[in-house]
């Protein structure tokens, strides 16, 4: 099987009951760098059951983080996902049609989103994210501290291609979220 020129950085922690199935749909990829700060649960060792390259890194905060994550990439073409997040057979097909092609310098994708096991209505308008870009052109700014994206020089599009995202567990878990971002923002 030949990989996909595409290093895939994910920051992480605590996050055993999603590491298994993001890993498992990256097998294409060919570098994949996990950042973690400070697991105490099954994350790592789950981790370690696949091609994977394990750093430590006390957290630094999302952008900071997500910057040290990206420079420990060895490709240009790098994927940004999160631990709660997975590839989709049709987008990966889609990003290996774009790097032969070469015109673009970064990638939009669209997000579906699953609330404690179920897609969202159909009717619901899929959020973009720009995740999918050159490092040699990107950097995150340091002054974002939470929803966070790479700034990258170049020309950019947005496909309808999606990955999934698997971040709602329970309401609770929203609720955390949501005053988490809202204190950082």
């Amino acid at each position: 099987m030949t990989k996909l020129p595409i290093s895939v950085f994910v920051i992480c922690q605590n996050e055993e009951q999603h590491i298994r199935r993001l890993l498992t749909s990256l097998e294409m990829m060919d570098e994949i760098i996990i950042v973690d700060s400070g697991s105490t649960d099954m994350t790592l060792e789950i981790a370690r059951e696949f091609d994977v390259k394990i750093t430590h890194q006390k957290w630094l905060g999302y952008t900071k983080q997500k910057q040290f994550a990206m420079n420990l990439c060895s490709h240009d073409w790098v994927l940004n996902l999160d631990a709660d997040e997975a590839l989709t057979p049709t987008l990966v097909a889609k990003m290996e049609a774009i790097i032969k092609s070469d015109d673009v310098d970064s990638v939009r994708l669209q997000r579906n989103d699953f609330f404690i096991g179920q897609p969202f209505s159909a009717l619901t308008k899929k959020p973009n994210n720009l995740r999918f870009f050159k490092k040699s052109n990107a950097q995150f700014k340091p002054d974002v501290l939470v929803h966070e994206s790479a700034q990258v020089d170049g020309r950019e599009i947005q496909i309808k291609e999606a990955f999934d995202h698997f971040g709602y567990d329970s309401i609770h878990v929203l609720t955390d979220k949501c005053n988490q971002y809202s204190t950082l923002k």
